[in-house]
């Protein structure tokens, strides 16, 4: 099955006869009795590239050497060799009493499958991980998951993979904190996931490791003064902070994001001088806090929009994660025959689909008749996709196709090559 699903074999609907011959649906034939004891343990179907190579052998009086010249001409679609690899089969097929045509036929019939052969050997060992890991994540989902994540950092569509997973399981994926987050993704308990430091953009290692270094002499950060104290201003700089803020991570001290990122030069300075005072000896950092900490934020402070903090969360840890901009329109979502962006590869190229999501980003061009259209990406809660808009679908929508837009599209689904492109007819 791991060498049959895949594009390749899929297209040439070698899966469903390799299913179909196997219930017993239909009759297990072979291309030549010769072919039998090759292709009997995948029901007449040649699934395998060393099954190629046998029959070569058997058939075409190949020797080892020949046989994966043939492979290795499959492989790389060479026309001329496979002409004359054609020609040799033939004839040594010829001398044992092959016929001519059935020979051709069988050649034929190899030549097909050259275009999704797959090695046996990366079959089984494929076929081993995928068993293990299977087991791993029914038995030990959790961890799994957290190692899932934390070993795809950085790859963005697949992290949203994982975590709609994850979310579909009740597993409850929790923004970054710096009173609680590691470095990478980290087990909080049995239903919950917290989210790296070290994952979001604008912090990276250095810095993650030095506010969990800060943490653990400290015991804990028991407020905003507790944190800007005990950090490394010289690591933990306005870029970094700012990171933090706008992630979330300072989320549990109780102020607004806005608040916070709009004060960040000013807590920055504080705990530089703080730090200073402390370092020459004038001012211990476990002293009288409430009389050290003087910079009196507002926790009641008014926070940014909801499309505008997300917009900021997304920027920073890469997905949207407290919420969705597709939340607000719950009710008129559910009304409409949406289809989730990750059921697309399900879909047959053509398929007329409607999809709702927030655009990403966009690139307007020119065609040929030197008129606008536009590439947009496409995201939902599931995944993303490539669109385009043509010229005259573009001219009447254009004022909604812009980046960070929630938008509802009417479009066919275009497969090239296992690249999925939505080519949006309406909006």
């Amino acid at each position: 099955m791991i060498a049959l699903y895949r594009p390749g074999p899929m297209g040439e609907g070698m899966l469903d006869e390799y299913l179909d011959r196997k219930s017993g649906k239909k009759q297990v034939t072979y291309p030549h009795p010769s072919c039998e004891p090759i292709l009997k343990e995948t029901f007449g179907v040649p699934v395998y590239q060393e099954q190629v190579m046998s029959i070569s052998r058997v058939v075409g009086g190949f020797s080892v050497g020949d046989s994966d010249v043939l492979r290795k001409a499959m492989a790389k679609k060479k026309a001329d060799l496979m002409d004359k690899l054609k020609v040799q089969f033939v004839e040594g097929a010829v001398k044992q009493g092959i016929q001519e045509k059935v020979a051709k036929d069988l050649f034929e019939q190899l030549e097909r499958f050259g275009g999704y052969g797959f090695n046996k050997s990366h079959s089984v060992a494929y076929a081993i991980i995928t068993y293990q890991t299977a087991y791993l994540k029914a038995n030990y989902t959790i961890e799994y998951l957290t190692a899932l994540l934390a070993s795809d950092h950085g790859k963005t569509t697949d992290i949203v993979k994982y975590i709609n997973n994850a979310r579909e399981m009740g597993i409850q994926i929790l923004n970054p904190d710096v009173s609680e987050s590691q470095a990478s993704f980290s087990v909080i308990d049995n239903t919950t996931i917290r989210f790296g430091l070290s994952a979001m953009k604008g912090v990276g290692e250095t810095a993650a490791n030095s506010i969990i270094q800060a943490r653990t002499k400290v015991g804990s950060f028991r407020t905003l003064q507790d944190f800007a104290l005990n950090i490394d201003t010289r690591l933990i700089n306005k870029k970094v902070f700012e990171a933090l803020i706008q992630a979330g991570a300072l989320d549990s001290f109780g102020y607004t994001r806005k608040c916070l990122f709009e004060s960040v030069d000013s807590i920055l300075t504080f705990a530089q001088k703080e730090q200073e005072r402390a370092n020459e000896g004038q001012f211990s950092l476990f002293g009288n806090e409430e009389s050290s900490f003087s910079l009196n934020l507002p926790k009641d402070a008014l926070e940014w929009e909801i499309d505008e903090k997300l917009k900021r969360e997304k920027a920073i840890a890469g997905l949207y994660l407290s919420g969705h901009p597709l939340d607000k329109y719950e009710k008129q979502l559910k009304s409409l025959k949406t289809i989730p962006i990750e059921k697309f590869d399900d879909l047959k190229s053509g398929t007329k689909v409607e999809v709702a999501g927030v655009i990403s980003s966009k690139n307007i061009k020119l065609s040929k008749r030197n008129e606008e259209f536009a590439n947009f990406k496409l995201e939902d809660r599931t995944g993303e996709i490539e669109c385009v808009a043509f010229a005259k679908t573009y001219q009447k929508y254009k004022e909604f196709i812009k980046e960070d837009q929630a938008i509802f599209i009417k479009g066919d689904l275009d497969k090239i090559e296992g690249w999925r492109r939505g080519t949006s007819g309406s909006g």
